[in-house]
């Protein structure tokens, strides 16, 4: 079986364990072997240098990376909240919008159509109430306390806030005597009584969707006067004064069912400075969703820039390794020229001395050495 020691190169033959020692070969495997330990410590030495600082830049980019990651996260969550309330904000105008048409068709009104449209104003109304109320949380338009709406625009911590507004509507009756105060219990359609002392239900209440009638109201101070039940044996009337929150829209027992001229105008003037404040909040919104937009289209930008740069990095790595490989493998030939060019002049040497004989063996030991 024949084993490689040496693979062959610009010439130099094929070495195995059967072919005779001699002095060529042996020295051309051992300047072979010098060359290899020179130029290999070198190369490896040049490329992992190369690896090393690519690898430094590449983590640098991944932890910018990573960090563009989280802020287009939090940014795409600020963008769903606030289309949101936009989205919700629109469709409450739109109820408001409909509640002035309602107020308006009542003036053509009779006894025959006024209870249909105070129904579908009140519908209008609850309508408005529940689009405030449903949302995620923080919910921008609700009643409840809320939470303020912070979101990064950078990674360097740069933010934007946006205080939540409410957008519903809400209503309450504080008696004048006793102090009591009646609200509206969503979940019941009905306009209740609560103690002063502690907020409990005293049992008196009316059916906001028809079970209330409007006795008066004093624009100016805003004191009411209503009737619960009015069609009933139990009917209770009461006087107090109204407090409204939100919009500062009512049901349509507070505009006196839109039976009356006066109570039209009322909800229609309401209804109209509930829409300025939505359009004035929409302002609000829209530009919070601005500064959003504006982040994760920096962020996304961003991102792209670094794919390139990853891909330059790498790109420019590799033809700095290939470029120390082609250095090196110059410097082995013009090593490996050298030595063919000792062999060429050994060998016309040779053909010029004798080689036989005690003085041919004497010049040959005087040649080796010399070469």
């Amino acid at each position: 079986m024949v084993q490689t020691v040496l693979t062959p190169n610009a010439g130099f033959g094929v070495f195995t364990v059967l072919t005779p020692p001699s002095a060529e070969s042996i020295n051309n495997a051992i300047f072979l072997n010098q060359i290899n330990a020179l130029s290999s410590p070198q190369i490896i030495q040049k490329q992992n240098k190369i690896q090393s600082i690519l690898q430094r830049e590449l983590n640098q980019v991944s932890d910018e990376q990573i960090n563009l990651a989280n802020l287009q996260d939090d940014v795409d969550d600020a963008l769903k909240f606030i289309n949101n309330a936009i989205s919700r904000a629109n469709i409450i105008r739109s109820r408001l919008d409909t509640a002035i048409d309602l107020s308006l068709k009542a003036n053509n009104g009779d006894a025959n159509t006024f209870a249909s449209l105070a129904t579908s104003f009140d519908s209008s109304i609850n309508s408005i109430i529940n689009t405030a109320e449903t949302g995620p949380s923080p919910n921008l338009l609700s009643e409840l306390p809320q939470s303020t709406l912070t979101f990064p625009t950078t990674t360097r911590g740069s933010t934007f806030s946006l205080a939540p507004k409410f957008l519903g509507t809400n209503y309450t009756i504080t008696e004048d005597v006793s102090g009591d105060v009646f609200v509206r219990v969503d979940s019941t359609k009905t306009f209740r009584e609560t103690s002063a002392i502690d907020g409990t239900f005293t049992g008196n209440f009316g059916a906001i969707f028809g079970g209330i009638r409007l006795d008066s109201f004093d624009a100016s101070t805003n004191a009411i006067g209503f009737t619960t039940s009015p069609a009933t044996a139990g009917l209770q009337s009461f006087t107090g004064t109204l407090s409204k929150t939100g919009l500062g829209v009512g049901n349509a027992f507070i505009y006196d069912n839109l039976e009356s001229q006066a109570g039209r105008d009322r909800a229609v003037s309401d209804l109209e400075s509930a829409k300025i404040s939505i359009d004035q909040q929409l302002v609000r919104f829209k530009s919070a969703l601005a500064q959003a937009q504006l982040a994760s289209s920096k962020t996304s930008r961003r991102s792209n820039e670094l794919l390139l740069e990853t891909e330059t990095l790498r790109a420019n790595a590799s033809v700095d390794i290939q470029i120390i490989a082609s250095q090196a493998e110059a410097l082995n030939q013009l090593n490996v020229y050298s030595l063919q060019s000792q062999q060429a002049s050994r060998k016309e040497l040779l053909n010029l001395i004798p080689v036989s004989g005690v003085i041919g063996k004497i010049n040959g030991l005087l040649l080796n050495l010399a070469t």
